[in-house]
């Protein structure tokens, strides 16, 4: 689950699965994705649990050379306009929870494998938001804003 207080956001997956829900996420929506693979087919089902126009489904094609199946992402990310990027949007804090993985005959929490925390910020190197540490089981961070830029 990845419950939500921002104003857009972005499911990174495969390259020919971008997907962004621009505008549509409303502050205290609760949002599940999850991605299948199966050989080079993927498929990306959300759903928006308070807001059913956010829910969807795609599936697509990704070759293995392109898509190798070695790694999975939790990130919040600030909107891109006219090629830039936007100011961040004040959206308090964003939880990923009951974050899992199988991939690569692995599975487990975040915590099962290696990771990295990231944190955002402007090119003055101003902190714009901080993700917290993964909690004990290792499946679950906040992701906290602090400034729009």
């Amino acid at each position: 689950d990845w419950s939500s207080d921002v104003c857009s956001s972005d499911l990174t997956v495969p390259p020919t699965i971008w997907t962004s829900l621009d505008g549509t996420v409303k502050p205290g929506d609760k949002i599940s994705a999850s991605v299948v693979r199966s050989g080079t087919k993927y498929t990306l089902k959300v759903t928006d649990s308070t807001t059913s126009g956010n829910s969807f489904s795609t599936k697509q094609t990704c070759a293995a050379s392109t898509c190798k199946n070695e790694s999975a992402e939790w990130i919040g990310e600030r909107p891109g306009i006219n090629g830039g990027l936007s100011s961040l949007p004040k959206f308090g804090t964003w939880t990923a929870s009951s974050a899992k993985v199988t991939g690569g005959g692995k599975s487990g929490t975040i915590k099962s494998f290696s990771d990295d925390e990231v944190t955002m910020e402007d090119t003055s190197h101003h902190v714009l938001a901080q993700p917290g540490a993964l909690n004990s089981a290792g499946n679950s961070f906040k992701d906290v804003w602090k400034r729009s830029s």
